[in-house]
């Protein structure tokens, strides 16, 4: 009886010791599920990366980046700091071929009309960017185009007629204060003068207004630091961007794919206010 009573209690006693080893099993199954899942995630998707490396190299189209170098009218000054950089290139598609030698050909032609030194054009990967100096294009401190101007718009226009390409075209200012209180801030008389050219190039120049965005930046992309007389009058300008057939997004235009001043052709205008909300019912009088 002593035996079977002694190897009884053993048996209890192993058992009970042996109970940890359940939990502890647990632990460690979750434990290397936790470092697999871990493992999942910080480890790189080759085959999205493949993918993401072969739409680069579609949008760039193969393209050799080089030094420096822009397609500019003689006397135009150069880009600044924050801006895209100019590039060669050696290579490109046939169809954005075709773009840039159409901008060479209305550069020649504004510069034979008189402009030298105040339009420049500059090849990038983005597409073929024009810079017009806001002298040229506006009135001082206003969204209004002086009439001297209208022949190169009316350039301009065929140009982009000539091509498929989407086109943005960006107003930029100076740090100063507007004057005229049609425009309360720079980024009024900077988004006015973009729609302005819009207009124009829509009403008089028959682009189709689907392929247009205007872009407002202010002060806020200067070609150089406004800290000379020559530097804010460069700074003050009208950028229009003839995108890159490759760079440009599937399914037209998206006015509102940037954040800040940006709107469609169709867009200039800004958002009504919201009606304000009903007056509250009268007491019921119980």
């Amino acid at each position: 009886m002593a035996s079977s009573s002694s190897s009884s209690s053993s048996a209890s006693h192993g058992g009970a010791g042996d109970a940890w080893l359940v939990s502890f099993a647990d632990f460690m199954t979750l434990l290397f599920v936790f470092f697999v899942v871990m493992y999942a995630l910080a480890v790189v998707n080759v085959s999205k990366m493949e993918q993401l490396a072969a739409v680069l190299q579609s949008v760039i189209g193969g393209i050799e980046v080089k030094q420096k170098v822009e397609v500019s009218i003689s006397g135009a000054m150069p880009l600044g700091a924050g801006q895209p950089a100019a590039i060669v290139l050696d290579k490109f598609p046939p169809k954005v071929a075709a773009v840039f030698d159409a901008a060479d050909d209305l550069t020649q032609q504004l510069k034979e009309s008189g402009l030298e030194g105040q339009i420049k054009a500059d090849q990038m990967v983005e597409g073929t960017l024009l810079t017009f100096n806001d002298k040229l294009l506006f009135r001082e401190n206003s969204a209004e185009i002086v009439p001297t101007t209208l022949d190169a718009l009316k350039q301009l226009a065929e140009f982009i007629n000539s091509v498929p390409n989407e086109v943005r075209i960006v107003g930029h200012t100076d740090p100063a204060a507007p004057t005229d209180p049609r425009y309360p801030t720079n980024w009024d008389l900077s988004m006015a003068r973009a729609v302005a050219i819009v207009r124009y190039l829509v009403d008089d120049g028959g682009v189709n207004p689907a392929r247009l965005q205007a872009q407002a930046r202010a002060e806020f992309s200067p070609l150089k630091p406004n800290d000379s007389p020559e530097s804010v009058a460069l700074n003050r300008r009208v950028e229009i961007l003839i995108v890159n057939e490759l760079a440009q997004p599937k399914g037209g235009v998206n006015p509102l794919q940037d954040s800040g001043g940006d709107a469609g052709a169709e867009g200039a205008a800004p958002p009504a206010a919201a009606p304000p909300p009903p007056p509250p019912p009268p007491p019921s009088g119980h």
